[in-house]
């Protein structure tokens, strides 16, 4: 979600069920909204003024039935590799709209899955629910597959890849080749000069999905047209970068407007300043170890958890581990922001935790 040059609307609502960040400037409207506790019938849970606009990345959690909004991608649990029945799971969404004149689909395989939009000092690209074209072919294949669809996709409104500052990865079975995918994704940024730029912001999960897919995934596009709006990485004060163990991300990237400062946080998980897993089977201090280095994040570049637009937090045994992430963010005196927890395999076997966020912020 980025915004354009004048600003003349920040506003954080809720409902019993939803919240939603909206910013109105220059003519564009863009919103972020997450609902939990739904109706199965996703459609009929959310405001009547939800949903009107032009829809970017969008994910959906749970059982939701009927026709899902275009470009949504359905994420289904996993747990060592298996997915899981989710009957009975909460169901939960996602998703960005943007509303202007220059706001116009982005469309892939015949169908609507995001948005690009521009103003005064960038152009932006916002997209989901893209996937391999060959979905039988070994999953290194498929993640190779994947990045040249985001790259084709981008191409095609406009921009190359180096524009991309946010992805998300959702491998199915991600503990049985995650380090297939570090090796793909590396050699795809290498040959496309990724690392003379900016290298984005990244959550690689386990999660199934709908299509039957190795891997699906989003990403957000930024292209500035001028010094007026800047692009900057970010490290963590608390972790080594995570290229020093084979993953190719930044902590953490930065879109640095004259009125409004976003900021996209990696996946973060229990790791120590040397790279390895800490804290291994301990689940409550993993997860103070993840908010303590999320917040490291946020508090260096001047940002707090007030100013949260959007999280989701990942856990190995959600039923059980759910009720000790709530009683610690009650002790942290966590605010109510707008966050999905879901069901994944992490990265790393030994891993139990993992939270993403995205934050805006007054300049």
């Amino acid at each position: 979600m980025s915004v354009p040059k004048t600003v003349s609307l920040l506003q954080r609502s809720h409902g019993r069920s939803w919240r939603e960040t909206l910013l109105e400037s220059s003519g564009n409207r863009v919103r972020v909204a997450t609902g939990n506790g739904l109706a199965e019938d996703i459609r009929g849970s959310l405001p009547a003024e939800m949903g009107r606009d032009r829809r970017a990345m969008q994910y959906v959690f749970g059982p939701a039935r009927g026709e899902l909004p275009e470009g949504a991608i359905r994420l289904l649990p996993q747990q060592h590799g298996v997915t899981l029945a989710d009957e009975n799971s909460p169901v939960s969404f996602q998703f960005f709209e943007v509303n202007g004149a220059s706001a116009a689909p982005v469309c892939f395989e015949g169908r609507i899955n995001g948005v690009v939009w521009e103003d005064d000092l960038a152009r932006y690209c916002q997209v989901g629910d893209l996937y391999p074209m060959d979905l039988a072919a070994r999953p290194g294949v498929q993640c190779r597959q994947l990045y040249e669809v985001f790259e084709r996709v981008l191409e095609a409104h406009g921009f190359v890849f180096t524009d991309c500052i946010r992805t998300w990865l959702y491998p199915s079975n991600v503990l049985d080749w995650y380090d297939t995918l570090n090796e793909v994704r590396t050699r795809f940024y290498e040959e496309r000069g990724v690392f003379d730029r900016i290298v984005p912001a990244s959550t690689g999960i386990g999660a199934g999905n709908t299509r039957g897919a190795a891997i699906v995934g989003s990403l957000l596009a930024v292209k500035p047209k001028g010094p007026g709006l800047t692009l900057h990485r970010h490290s963590s004060p608390l972790q080594c970068s995570a290229e020093d163990y084979g993953s190719s991300f930044s902590r953490a990237v930065e879109v640095r407007h004259p009125e409004f400062r976003e900021l996209y946080v990696s996946g973060t998980a229990s790791i120590e300043p040397g790279g390895l897993t800490i804290h291994v089977g301990d689940i409550e201090r993993q997860i103070q170890l993840s908010l303590d280095v999320m917040e490291a994040i946020l508090k260096k570049q001047q940002f707090s958890w007030a100013d949260v637009s959007r999280s989701i937090a990942y856990f190995k045994h959600k039923n059980e581990h759910l009720p000790v992430f709530q009683k610690i963010a009650r002790e942290r005196a966590l605010p109510d922001f707008s966050m999905v927890c879901f069901q994944a395999d992490i990265c790393r076997p030994d891993l139990l935790f993992e939270i993403e966020a995205d934050a805006i912020a007054v300049s």
